[in-house]
C-alpha cells in the first residue's frame, strides 16, 4: 500500500516498479522482498482513489448537514 501511495503522491510512472536499480535497493533491505509489477501497482492505486473517494463522499455529507443545520 505505501508503495502504490508513493508511486500516486510523487506522479511517478508504474514502472518505476520495475527498475533494476529500485529492486536492488529494496533487496538490499530485504532479500525475500516481492516487488508488484506496475499492473498490480496500477490496480491498488485504483482501489485506493475508489476507497476514499467513498468516504471523502461520507465525510461531505456529514460536513454539509452539520452545515445545513447549523444555517437553520
Amino acid at each position: 500500500m505505501k508503495l502504490a501511495l508513493w508511486v500516486a503522491h510523487r506522479h511517478r510512472p508504474f514502472s518505476i516498479v520495475e527498475d533494476d536499480e529500485l529492486i536492488d535497493i529494496f533487496m538490499d533491505l530485504n532479500n525475500k522482498v516481492e516487488v508488484p509489477s506496475h499492473f498490480t501497482m496500477s490496480r491498488d492505486v485504483k482501489e485506493i482513489f475508489d476507497l476514499s473517494r467513498v468516504k471523502v463522499a461520507a465525510i461531505l455529507k456529514v460536513c454539509a448537514k452539520a452545515v445545513c443545520l447549523y444555517l437553520v
